[in-house]
């Protein structure tokens, strides 16, 4: 039985299923029976400060806050969900993110135009270098934590319903399992994206719904550099067993990269690189579009006042010209 007024946080970084799990977490079915609803959404931590909570709230996605975080500011008996993902997949998601998908903000009006105009490989290196300033709260949450339930997204991805199973169970909500199911399924991949994992579409939120797909994209110079930017991170996350797991990737020479191909593959190359240009002006055209219709209703609200305005002058025309 789930305990009244309890103040739960859904910890993670971006790019690891946050809105997933926030979504089956907070889902109406599963509220109906947890009387724990969603509270602040959205929260970093690297631009703001510990979130306040509500009891019989859930807060979340709360971003880049480490163990200590959690152990130093955490109440009396809240509980955190926390989500981790391998650092590679981590990466790669966030440059297509970046590049293609995410909704334009300020990040991506200032990073998303240099982004299309390199080679994917220097994309992922540029990710890379803005991928340090969270290693240290990922490396973390290695080990067990109080109060805390540490789940990856490879883990949600394998067999959701039973890691949903997993997190319910430890925040002692009862939910009937046919209640569980019919969440998870509402909220699956295949349900929010209309295709099958492994499916890709660049441009969707909903890229790819699978793990380890970094090994499409990572060289055995990229994983040397990897490692040695982030000295045993993925040992310590449990992602590999010792610090050389990049001797087994491909070599560079090997690895076909945008920029460094030729005959058929630079065709293919510059096609891609013309659809990334068209997806920019399709994005631009769309918020052309919108302020345009945001601007003919501001024009048809101020004709209107015109109108009024006439009629108003005229009625006062005719009521002078009686007296």
């Amino acid at each position: 039985m789930a305990k009244s007024g309890q103040k739960i946080l859904h910890m993670t970084f971006h790019k690891c299923g946050s809105q997933w799990v926030r979504d089956v977490l907070t889902s109406p079915e599963i509220v109906a029976h947890s009387s724990v609803g969603l509270g602040n959404s959205g929260v970093d931590l690297q631009r703001e400060t510990w979130p306040a909570q509500d009891p019989g709230t859930l807060v979340g996605p709360v971003y880049n806050g480490s163990a200590q975080d959690w152990l130093t500011q955490k109440e009396t008996g809240q509980k955190a969900v926390v989500v981790l993902r391998d650092p590679r997949d981590r990466l790669v998601s966030m440059m297509y993110s970046y590049t293609y998908s995410h909704t334009p903000n300020n990040v991506t009006a200032a990073i998303r135009g240099p982004l299309l105009s390199l080679s994917e490989r220097d994309r992922l290196l540029t990710c890379l270098f803005d991928s340090r300033h969270i290693e240290h709260a990922m490396r973390s949450w290695a080990g067990g934590i109080d109060d805390s339930f540490v789940t990856k997204y490879e883990s949600l991805s394998a067999d959701a319903l039973h890691e949903f199973a997993a997190i319910v169970d430890f925040l002692e909500w009862n939910i009937p399992p046919e209640v569980l199911a019919a969440a998870v399924s509402r909220h699956s991949f295949e349900n929010r994206s209309g295709r099958k994992p492994g499916d890709i579409n660049i441009h969707s939120h909903y890229r790819s719904g699978v793990a380890a797909g970094w090994r499409q994209h990572f060289d055995r110079d990229l994983g040397r550099l990897f490692e040695a930017l982030f000295p045993e991170l993925l040992s310590r996350m449990g992602y590999e067993e010792d610090c050389s797991w990049f001797e087994a990737l491909p070599a560079a020479a090997e690895t076909l990269q945008a920029g460094e191909v030729s005959g058929e593959h630079e065709a293919r190359a510059e096609v891609t690189r013309m659809a990334e240009k068209l997806h920019v002006i399709e994005m631009e055209c769309q918020k052309r579009g919108t302020v345009i219709e945001e601007l003919q209703e501001v024009a048809q609200q101020r004709l209107q006042l015109i109108e009024e305005l006439d009629f108003a002058c005229k009625q006062l025309r005719t009521t002078e010209g009686a007296g």
